[in-house]
């Protein structure tokens, strides 16, 4: 009678302790969802920030040296119309062989 009754018992609490790990397992993988979750939002925000570079001629100057040679100066700038970071930034302006010599 003692045996079964302790028998009944430690079935029970056996249950009581399966039960309890089973609802931590099931807020252990909620958790984990919602840290993907966030995980892919995250990616997605950073996937979808571009830099988006624009040169911009804020002026020209021509002027004759003492030589009477003609020298051109351009100004400009570069604009980023992104919304992430460009550096690091670098940049390569090419011009015909003629406007060199």
């Amino acid at each position: 009678m003692v045996l079964g009754l302790l028998s009944v018992l430690l079935t029970l609490g056996l249950g009581a302790v399966a039960w309890w790990l089973a609802i931590r397992q099931v807020e252990i993988a909620k958790r984990q969802m919602d840290m993907q979750d966030e995980q892919h939002t995250f990616f997605k925000d950073q996937e979808s920030k571009k830099p988006d570079l624009r040169v911009i001629v804020d002026g020209t100057d021509t002027v004759y040296s003492s030589h009477f040679e003609l020298k051109s100066t351009i100004r400009f700038s570069v604009h980023n119309g992104g919304n992430k970071s460009a550096e690091p930034f670098i940049g390569k302006f090419s011009y015909p062989k003629r406007c060199r010599d």
